[in-house]
């Protein structure tokens, strides 16, 4: 997990984002499904998570883990600031 650039953690947050939709529309459908049957339920979705919603998902996501220890959000990433710095 280490040393991955930008583009691979915003990979990763959409695949998270993506099986995150695809749960809660698990759960929903099973949800609709007990009320309506009261007997056996099945975990398949009725429908696939839109792209919107994954984009939604994976900005809350984006938003969670920009952010420092303390709730605080933290600077835009900057690949010429970071090497800068360790160059000195």
């Amino acid at each position: 997990m280490a040393n991955k650039t930008p583009y691979e953690i915003r990979t990763e947050l959409l695949r998270l984002a993506y099986d995150i939709c695809i749960m809660q529309s698990q759960a929903e459908t099973c949800k609709q499904q007990t009320e309506v049957l009261c007997t056996q339920v099945t975990a398949y979705p009725t429908s696939a998570p839109t792209t919107d919603q994954i984009i939604k998902e994976a900005e809350k996501l984006n938003e969670f883990v920009s952010r420092d220890a303390g709730g605080r959000d933290r600077p835009p990433f900057d690949p010429q600031t970071r090497y800068k710095s360790q160059n000195k």
